[in-house]
């Protein structure tokens, strides 16, 4: 196991003129979390997810077993899809959050850019 003693001595002799110049980075998911302390998210998360499947025509809202998660969906035929969000009402430490995934790419490419406007 690596200390921060062990860490500061390899910062002290770092040369930076040979660090990366450039650096290129791929973002295959983010992670958005909202929370609140106003108060129980439940009635939020579900009247997001109303609003969504009332406005967003050209996706398809796949309900999961539990009443706590939902994702936002590009059907192609009955039996392909795929996944452009992912929504989940979570309990962390006696807190209610919503949490958000998504892959950017995938949303551009399947135009879902829309259900942010």
């Amino acid at each position: 196991m690596i200390s921060i003693q062990d860490l500061r001595s390899i910062q002290e002799r770092c040369e930076i003129g040979e660090l990366v110049q450039r650096l290129d980075v791929s973002i295959d998911r983010l992670t958005v979390i909202w929370d609140t302390d106003t108060g129980p998210l439940r009635r939020i998360f579900k009247n997001l997810k109303q609003a969504i499947s009332t406005r967003v025509d050209s996706f398809e809202i796949h309900d999961n077993v539990r009443d706590d998660v939902f994702t936002l969906a590009k059907d192609f035929n009955e039996y392909d899809s795929i996944n452009i969000i992912f929504f989940q009402l979570s309990t962390y430490g006696g807190e209610q959050l919503i949490r958000i995934d998504f892959n950017p790419n995938t949303l551009k490419e399947f135009d879902g850019m829309k259900v942010w406007r």
